[in-house]
């Protein structure tokens, strides 16, 4: 029988500090002891803005791992600052995301502790609003919640689908007078893949089946 050679199991290190390492481990019978060089590189500190200067809390830095989930390296206080640490020797393409706003590279330090901001363009989005009324007497429900998800694939068909909530307490907004509206950014912000997947909505309210 021919022999398979076993894959590669990617492992990604983090530390407060220093710069995320990818290592690319292969099963062995006798394995040696590992030893996991994290490089500390330069630091630089981030100002993240909109387009008419005003800080951007909770954008996130992130950076790109080979062939690994990215990492988050750092969040932006309410002034909109970050410090992160990027490396020299082998450097990770890193961007900063925020919700409502296009993603932008962020190239890296010349010297330590470099100071740069960062303007981020707002995104076009999609505005959700309308109406939930009673079926049978068309009067608007006076308390009702939005829960906000995404389908998940459970087939080989497109149709093969289930509805997946976001595990967030924040996309499940309550209303009421039976109007809703939600702004581009304020749910789901948390799952990147967003724009690829699709986003779903389910209305909830006492005494009503869900739709």
């Amino acid at each position: 029988a021919k022999r398979v050679q076993p894959e590669a199991t990617r492992i990604s290190f983090r530390a407060e500090g220093f710069v995320p390492k990818v290592i690319a481990l292969v099963a062995d019978t006798d394995p040696s002891p590992m030893r996991v060089v994290l490089e500390r590189g330069r630091s630089l500190q981030l100002t993240v803005v909109d387009q008419v200067g005003q800080p951007v809390p909770k954008a996130r830095v992130i950076a790109d791992l080979p062939a690994a989930p990215p990492a988050l390296l750092a969040s932006t206080d309410a002034e909109g600052k970050a410090k992160i640490q990027v490396g020299q020797t082998e450097p990770l393409e890193t961007r900063v995301e925020a919700a409502g706003f296009k993603s932008a590279l962020v190239a890296p330090p010349v010297a330590e502790g470099e100071k740069r901001t960062i303007t981020l363009d707002r995104e076009a989005g999609v505005v959700v609003s309308g109406v939930v009324t009673d079926a049978t007497t068309g009067q608007l429900l006076p308390a009702f919640k939005v829960v906000c998800g995404t389908f998940l694939v459970t087939g080989p068909l497109p149709t093969n689908h289930t509805f997946e909530p976001s595990p967030f307490s924040e996309d499940w907004p309550k209303f009421g007078g039976g109007k809703f509206r939600l702004e581009p950014g304020q749910f789901l912000s948390h799952d990147s893949e967003l724009k690829s997947r699709g986003f779903a909505l389910k209305f909830e309210a006492e005494g009503y089946a869900s739709v």
